[in-house]
């Protein structure tokens, strides 16, 4: 049986302000089989990839991605992270601070 990613999993959150753009950072962790929530927000974020493998779903094209790698979701583009690796997925999540911090990544 797959897992989906909640919210709830995001470890952290940093907020930043390079040269006065502010952002938040988020981790996540996806076991693997795992998969987060097939989403779309209203707003753009980019995604890093510090372990494990993927197979990412931007819109109806998938990716398949690894340490290293960025990935852009440009906004309400619909969006789904899958763990494909033996180990879990890590990524960090970069998306632009709201009234509500449940509702990011």
């Amino acid at each position: 049986m797959r897992q989906a990613m909640s919210l709830d999993q995001g470890q952290s959150w940093t907020p930043l302000e390079p040269n006065g753009l502010k952002t938040i950072m988020r981790y996540f962790e996806i076991e693997p089989g795992g998969q987060s929530s097939f989403d779309r927000h209203e707003h753009d974020h980019g995604v890093y990839i510090l372990k494990g493998r993927a197979k990412v779903l931007i819109g109806w094209d998938v990716h398949d991605v690894g340490p290293g790698d960025v990935v852009y979701i440009a906004p309400n583009e619909q969006h789904q992270f899958e763990s494909v690796g033996e180990g879990p997925l890590g990524f960090l999540c970069v998306v632009p601070p709201k009234d509500n911090p449940g509702e990011q990544c």
